[in-house]
This record gives C-alpha cells, sequence and structure tokens, in this order.
C-alpha cells in the first residue's frame, strides 16, 4: 500500500495556466532596464542560487518552511 501511495505522489503532472490567470502588466508598468542589465541581473540570481546551503532533508537553511 505504501508503495501505491508513493508512486502516485511521484506522478508526474502537466501544469497549465489558463490565460484568465495570467497576469496583465501592461508595457507602461514594466521595469525600464536595458538589455545589459536584465543579464546582470539573471547572472547575480544564478550566482545567489548556486550559494544557498541545503540541509539533508533538501530544504534550504534558515528558510522558513510552511
Amino acid at each position: 500500500m505504501a508503495s501505491s501511495a508513493k508512486d502516485e505522489a511521484f506522478k508526474k503532472v502537466k501544469v497549465e495556466i489558463r490565460p484568465e490567470d495570467q497576469p496583465k502588466v501592461s508595457e507602461e508598468d514594466r521595469p525600464k532596464i536595458s538589455d545589459e542589465q536584465l543579464e546582470e541581473s539573471r547572472k547575480d540570481n544564478r550566482r545567489s542560487a548556486k550559494d544557498v546551503k541545503r540541509t539533508d532533508g533538501g530544504s534550504a537553511k534558515g528558510c522558513a518552511t510552511r
């Protein structure tokens, strides 16, 4: 019984976001940054994500859990 529950819990699911659930952001509401600034921000995000220390259980240290 436990193995069937595990199999059910780990099966692949398809995620779909309906058009009415998409956020509506106009062009004037978007931040005005250059392509260079955008690329630098992406690099910073990647570096930050790589630096996160994980516990053995896979959660990030110091982060609150739900």
